[in-house]
């Protein structure tokens, strides 16, 4: 029997629109958490009969999207347990296993094509930037329709993003970093379903995390961009700081960068340094604070650090 044929005889249409609607009746018609796992095993033949992984992931995806819409006293229920298949973890289940597809045939796709810097350049650049910050010497550096104020502003920002892989944006102005028993603590990271609130436990390479709240805080006197949003901070900063990150960095590091590619070398550079033998995907999740994703492999696979 066809899947068109099997989704009339099962739910009177193979169309996704008549079947959402059906799917919506049976899930506010339930009064238990037994009916949610009767609704469950009703609609698995159309989450899992399908040729393609990504079709499956698809229409899992469309009826858990269903479930959160509804909003009922059992949709939490249902999408932790019913209808979890995984819970959208790409760790974890049916999403975990289309994630390592993924990044799997991504990485065959790209062999060859990641660009080599070595961990010792890396260092040398922080350190030639670090020591022109603590002097607080620019002048022979400074173009004249600069101020040496600006020029330091572009060390010091170049330094944070190798040192903290954080988002230019959030350097700027989400970003605080605190310690507790030499432990340092992130804030105010940029990314979805992320408060100003939330705290995590951060990562500090190449220098102390004195030196990274020193650093930050003679950014923001530099730079006061309070007053302006996200959107207008990288608008008006971008252009510049990429320009700034070529000048100061390509002669030592070998190729051009921009300010983006800081934060894949910090995730680069500090799994180098820890040792580890975790998975590298799920390393650059923790450091970075960010869901691991079916293309993390090519956005950090762009350099490989030697």
């Amino acid at each position: 029997m066809k899947n068109t044929d099997l989704f009339k005889e099962l739910y009177g249409s193979n169309a996704w629109k008549d079947i959402k609607e059906q799917f919506n009746k049976d899930f506010k018609a339930c009064r238990s958490r037994n009916d949610v796992v009767k609704v469950s095993n009703k609609y698995v033949p159309y989450m899992f009969t399908r040729d393609s992984l990504n079709t499956i992931t698809s229409k899992i995806t469309e009826i858990r999207n269903e479930i959160k819409s509804l909003n009922s006293k059992f949709s939490d229920y249902a999408l932790e347990v019913a209808f979890s298949f995984g819970d959208e973890n790409t760790e974890k289940g049916i999403y975990g296993v289309k994630a390592k597809r993924s990044r799997k045939k991504l990485i065959e796709k790209h062999k060859g094509e990641r660009k080599e810097i070595t961990l010792k350049a890396v260092k040398k650049l922080v350190k030639t930037l670090k020591e022109r910050i603590d002097s607080n010497d620019f002048k022979d550096i400074t173009h004249k329709a600069q101020t040496e104020e600006q020029v330091k502003a572009y060390h010091l920002a170049i330094v944070l993003g190798l040192a903290t892989g954080r988002r230019q944006v959030e350097l700027l102005k989400t970003f605080s970093l605190s310690t507790r028993k030499g432990q340092p603590y992130f804030k105010g990271i940029v990314k979805k379903g992320s408060s100003d609130t939330e705290e995590y436990e951060g990562s500090i390479i190449f220098i102390s995390p004195q030196d990274a709240k020193k650093y930050l805080n003679e950014l923001r006197k530099i730079l006061n961009v309070s007053v302006l949003d996200n959107k207008t901070i990288n608008q008006k900063y971008n252009a510049m700081f990429n320009k700034a990150l070529v000048k100061y960095s390509s002669e030592i590091i070998g190729i051009d960068l921009k300010f983006h590619d800081l934060r894949k070398i910090y995730a680069e550079s500090a799994f180098s340094l820890s040792g580890t033998n975790m998975d590298r995907d799920l390393f650059f999740k923790d450091v970075l604070k960010q869901k691991v994703e079916p293309t993390t492999a090519t956005n950090y696979m762009d350099f490989s650090i030697k």
